[in-house]
């Protein structure tokens, strides 16, 4: 992202002004995150980067229980709903 955006601070303070929101968790796939965003239409939309967006709500509940070193696995399986 810093590549494609160099004028980006290399850190910034969580809060409403941060894309990234209030928390992020790195993965140790490199490239993906799990954070919020201060753009609530993208939640759990696909975007230029394979981060996971989800509500402010679920990330600061993963925030508070995920520790550290937590194993977990990416499923990547769309799912299209629709009715008539």
């Amino acid at each position: 992202m810093r590549a494609e955006h160099p004028k980006w601070p290399s850190r910034g303070a969580p809060g409403p002004d941060n894309p990234l929101g209030a928390f992020a968790l790195d993965l140790a796939r490199p490239r993906i995150v799990i954070h919020g965003t201060n753009r609530p239409c993208r939640v759990g939309r696909r975007f230029g980067h394979p981060c996971i967006r989800p509500h402010d709500a679920s990330i600061a509940f993963l925030h508070d229980v995920v520790s550290v070193g937590t194993e977990m696995c990416i499923v990547d399986e769309p799912v299209k709903l629709g009715w008539a």
